[in-house]
């Protein structure tokens, strides 16, 4: 960083702002394709389904191409307004 503040003048450094994710990890023996998840998502009754392809690189026990369903059940959509004052 030395060489940019020779060129532009300034000893001022911007610490970046980092934000943490919290998850919580829900399955050992599988995961999403990092790669190309291509989610789809369906509206079944007020039950929502989503299918995902499955991590091939990482679980031997899956081919390219292996899906997983997931069903989030009695699912339904909240609408929020701003704020307005």
């Amino acid at each position: 960083m030395s060489w940019i503040n020779k060129i532009f003048g300034t000893n001022k450094v911007e610490k970046i702002p980092t934000r943490k994710i919290d998850y919580i990890q829900i399955t050992k023996d599988w995961n999403a394709d990092p790669v190309s998840p291509e989610i789809e998502l369906k509206v079944d009754g007020i039950d929502l389904i989503m299918d995902i392809y499955l991590n091939h690189f990482q679980f031997d026990k899956y081919q390219e191409g292996d899906k997983v369903k997931i069903r989030f059940k009695n699912v339904r959509k909240v609408v929020t307004f701003p704020f307005v004052s």
